[in-house]
């Protein structure tokens, strides 16, 4: 008798560590669920941009994030959180064609800028002045990748060349930007996540 109760006992105690495994199971399923679905990332904004061989003329020092703040305005969500852009050269890009300049975020950075909104006069004479001496042209082949943080300064020279200088490049953010607004900026992807 005390043999079957000591079975007995033994089952009812692997039968509530199996139900308790189960329970905790479903937690941590449910909890990267929840930060699966919360680190999505969704596609909300792609150029595809064309400088024109020998008149194609270059962009002035920016963020991406502040040229988004007034699109995250006008859709009532106050401004965009930080995301990336994917700048993919589909021809070989150089200083002469007009490559990206980055000023790199370990560099000394304009005094009283923010990232996410438009730069001040006094921030782009900064930029001009003292930025030009830390960036860093991104000389890169045709099918390369550049990932950088909306809040990246960077600028790019004209095409002084004989040929067009084309790049594709694309916006990711961790969610819509916009919120839930009718106009929310954002495709979610497939299959694409944030490995944490």
């Amino acid at each position: 008798a005390a043999a079957a109760d000591d079975a007995a006992t033994a089952e009812a105690d692997a039968t509530a560590a199996a139900a308790e495994t189960a329970a905790v199971s479903a937690t941590a399923a449910a909890a990267a669920d929840d930060t699966a679905a919360e680190l999505a990332v969704c596609l909300f904004n792609e150029h595809y941009v064309v400088k024109p061989a020998g008149r194609g003329g270059g962009f002035a020092w920016h963020t991406d994030g502040a040229l988004q703040h007034e699109a995250g305005l006008a859709l009532g969500s106050g401004g965009a959180a930080e995301y990336v852009s994917l700048w993919c050269p589909l021809d070989t890009v150089s200083p002469a064609n007009g490559c990206l300049r980055l000023l790199p975020s370990d560099a000394p950075q304009p005094p009283s800028a923010a990232a996410d909104a438009p730069a001040s006069e006094a921030t782009l004479r900064w930029l001009e002045e003292e930025g030009e001496a830390l960036a860093v042209d991104v000389c890169a082949e045709a099918g390369d990748a550049v990932l950088f943080s909306s809040r990246l300064w960077h600028c790019s020279g004209p095409n002084r060349t004989g040929a067009d200088r084309r790049v594709y490049y694309g916006q990711y953010s961790r969610g819509a930007i916009g919120g839930d607004a009718p106009l929310c900026l954002a495709v979610r992807t497939r299959d694409i996540s944030i490995a944490i």
